[in-house]
């Protein structure tokens, strides 16, 4: 089991936009192992794939 990421283990939560590309990646992972759990984790999952491409896509820039 993924421990919780570091993104999530702060309160308030580090919101996807403020996160590094590595944060993101840590916290899809987190979520990816949820899935079972229902839609919710899923739906943050596909969110921090969305993020991912789009720093990946800035970082190429």
């Amino acid at each position: 089991m993924t421990e919780l990421p570091e993104s999530l283990r702060v309160r308030p939560n580090i919101p996807w936009r403020d996160q590094t590309l590595a944060q993101l990646r840590q916290e899809r992972d987190y979520w990816a192992e949820k899935l079972e759990s229902g839609g919710a984790a899923l739906e943050f999952m596909r969110e921090c794939e969305r993020w991912i491409r789009r720093r990946e896509k800035e970082a190429q820039q």
